[in-house]
């Protein structure tokens, strides 16, 4: 018989090589990570992908069961994306999983069923292998099975349907993650797109990481917001939060051990000892929290509720959200991220929602309450402002000198009536720190010549407007152009539609909303003999505050002003509406039209083109003459930006007309202006406080400061 064996056998080879006779058909096999092989076979079908998982014993697999059928499938607490996935696995076993005793005691055993138990619990269930083969590219659902495109081989169809659980997060891609600070507690945000097809209108989605809960801890949570309601500690008055915190904690910790836990398991453990050693240890059942963890867990969601914003916490504390709105009770939240948050979607649905008609009202009362507003059934509806700490660790994409600073909230409440509807809730969020010009010309919103034109206008009290959509910020760009207000113009800043945008010098004057009767028309400095030389007007897109804003250019005072327009046509319809003429709106020394965050051109600037149009300044335009009657009444010539300055000689056109419209504006001011401005871009000053000094350096002695900057540009 051994003489029919061939002489020599060959040696052994790994299996995807094509002289392997035991694996014909293997075209790859590689290690995923976490004990997991995956493997490519080509058959006549096509490719086929597998992947072996560590294989569990019968006892180990009756622990599984066991502990799979003792916890809770948290699908909230699972990774939305396959990124999160890995890093989960890779960090280790973050779900706390504790071994069992008994049989299940070697650090192999242990290490096999820990990677099914966080795969099946923390991972993607039957997607986790395939999350973690970094060779896989894409993944189609367009068959029976799922198939995916590897590195090397496409397509590979995969032993799994296309209806297998969180295919979806599976397939989403991530594409921000950072740590928003609320009250010592670090909650992980992601950003993240789902690429499944028909599956939802919106495609990117904000996600909150809160502690997840298990069902039966809602128990513990109410009793224990109860007890603290009804007797608060002693320390509330000093430090709200923290004693809020540290007696939640105490509470909770009483239910969860219980108090005789010690002497039970004293008397578990005498017990066990005198069992015959034959029988063995009984299998613990596994925990999926440490005592201490789960107590963090708990008194977050306590102090969330008691002593924060509910769901909105976390939200309303992250820099890169401008607004947030909550549709209705049981509706989900949305969120609107700021323009310079690096995020593609201008609105993005969240994994929050208030679903408790009582959590609801307990919440809008407490906004509102904030405000000085009082909610009942006779006043359901209030806007009131609140202050909310922001954190600056804005994954990179905020400045992080916000850190430490707030900003204001304008809130929109409503209660829902008698039948439940009418409920809502709407947040805009203002910036807790205004950007800086240097700022916008980094991003590439102005250029730094018309940033030079800004300055040189305001700096001879004449009339700058900032218009543009919500998204553009207009209201933004004003507050970062104030400092170049002279101070010694005496400027007051006027709430229009928003708060009024605080001025940067010691001489300005802000003027609350409440200080401003609606029905207004004249310039609120005159009545209150403050006599301003410049006026700052923070959302002039409704009649009155346009009326407002017509009263102080018919007085010539210089202004600085900002209206949430799509243009300057729909801005020029906004102002005759409100009874502004073409003559008035004539005495606008630059306009600048912001883009939308959809473009990437830069920021144009106009000037009214022509003569003024005869007439009294503060006469009307018929409404029977029509919009384009009313937008014909002022034409534009632009003079800055996309069109001019990118034609030969365009900036210095640009200059000249605007020169050419008023004596006072200097060609070679704009020129010696503009060199300041490339100054500040080459010392990347994007700190308002760093101009602020500049500017009062060039104040003191210009001469000087003019000599550092050559030294500087040379």
């Amino acid at each position: 018989m051994s003489a029919e064996l061939p002489a020599t056998v060959p040696g052994p080879v790994p299996p995807d090589d094509r002289a392997a006779w035991y694996a014909p058909g293997v075209r790859a096999q590689y290690h995923v990570g976490a004990g997991v092989v995956a493997t490519v076979t080509e058959t006549d079908e096509g490719y086929r992908y597998r992947t072996r998982e560590p294989a569990l014993s019968h006892r180990e697999q009756e622990a599984r069961t066991r502990v799979e059928a003792s916890t809770e499938d948290e699908a909230d607490s699972r990774p939305r994306t396959r990124q999160e996935a890995i890093d989960q696995l890779a960090a280790g076993r973050q779900s706390g999983w504790r071994h069992p005793g008994g049989q299940v005691r070697s650090p192999a055993a242990r290490r096999r069923l820990g990677y099914h138990l966080d795969a099946s619990r923390r991972g993607l269930g039957e997607l986790t292998p395939l999350a973690l083969d970094d060779r896989i590219r894409i993944a189609d659902t367009s068959g029976d099975r799922l198939a995916v495109h590897t590195r090397d081989f496409a397509p590979v169809v995969t032993e799994l349907d296309t209806d297998t659980p969180h295919l979806d997060r599976f397939l989403s891609e991530r594409l921000a993650a950072t740590t928003v600070e609320y009250e010592g507690f670090a909650v992980p945000v992601v950003v993240y797109r789902r690429h499944v097809l028909g599956a939802d209108t919106y495609h990117t989605r904000y996600a909150v990481a809160e502690p997840s809960r298990r069902r039966d801890d809602e128990e513990h949570l109410q009793a224990v917001r109860n007890r603290l309601l009804e007797a608060p500690p002693d320390s509330v008055l000093e430090d709200r939060s923290g004693a809020v915190i540290e007696r939640a904690r105490t509470l909770l910790a009483r239910r969860l051990r219980g108090p005789d836990l010690s002497r039970i398991r004293r008397r578990l453990r005498r017990a066990l000892g005198r069992l015959p050693s034959s029988i063995g240890a009984p299998e613990t059942v596994f925990r999926t929290d440490r005592l201490s963890d789960r107590l963090d867990d708990l008194a977050y969601h306590v102090a969330r509720d008691l002593v924060g914003d509910g769901p909105l916490s976390i939200p309303m504390r992250d820099p890169r959200i401008r607004a947030i709105e909550v549709p209705g009770i049981g509706e989900g939240v949305t969120v609107v991220p700021q323009p310079d948050a690096a995020l593609e979607e201008s609105r993005m649905p969240t994994n929050l929602s208030i679903t408790d008609p009582d959590a609801f009202r307990r919440l809008a009362r407490s906004l509102a309450a904030e405000g000085g507003v009082e909610l009942s059934s006779d006043r359901p509806v209030a806007t009131v402002a609140v202050e909310r700490p922001v954190d600056g660790r804005g994954g990179g994409s905020v400045p992080s000198d916000e850190a430490g600073r707030t900003r204001t909230l304008e809130c929109s409440i409503s209660l829902p009536a008698a039948a439940g509807t009418g409920a809502h809730i709407s947040i805009t969020a203002e910036r807790a720190a205004p950007p800086s010009p240097i700022e916008l010309v980094d991003r590439g919103v102005l250029g730094p010549e018309l940033v030079a034109a800004i300055w040189t206008v305001l700096a001879e009290t004449g009339s700058v407007v900032f218009v543009g959509s919500a998204r553009a910020e207009p209201i933004a760009a004003l507050a970062a152009h104030a400092p170049f207000v002279p101070p010694e113009a005496r400027p007051v800043s006027l709430p229009g539609t928003e708060r009024a945008v605080t001025v940067p010098h010691e001489t300005g004057v802000t003027i609350g909303r409440e200080a401003v009767p609606q029905d207004d028309r004249t310039a609120v400095g005159d009545r209150a003999g403050l006599d301003p030389g410049m006026v700052l007007l923070a959302g002039i897109g409704a009649p009155e505050p346009m009326r407002r804003f017509g009263s102080v250019l018919a007085a010539g005072r210089g202004s600085l002003a900002a209206a949430r327009t799509a243009d300057r046509g729909f801005f020029v319809d906004a102002a005759t509406s409100a009874g502004l003429s073409g003559r008035t709106l004539h005495t606008v020394d630059l306009l600048v039209e912001l883009p939308d965050r959809a473009t990437s051109e830069p920021a144009t600037g106009w000037i009214p083109a022509g003569e003024s149009p005869p007439g009294d300044a503060r006469g009307t335009v018929p409404p029977a003459e029509g919009r384009e009657t009313a937008r014909a009444a002022v034409e534009w010539t632009q003079v800055f930006g996309s069109g001019r300055s990118g034609e030969e000689g365009g900036t210095a056109r640009g200059v000249e007309q605007l020169a050419d419209r008023d004596d006072s504006f200097d060609p070679a001011d704009l020129e010696r202006r503009g060199q300041y401005v490339e100054y500040l871009q080459a010392e990347s000053m994007t700190d308002r406080a760093a101009l602020l000094g500049f500017l009062a350096d060039m104040r003191t002695d210009e001469a000087a400061t003019v000599e550092r900057i050559q030294r500087t540009l040379s």
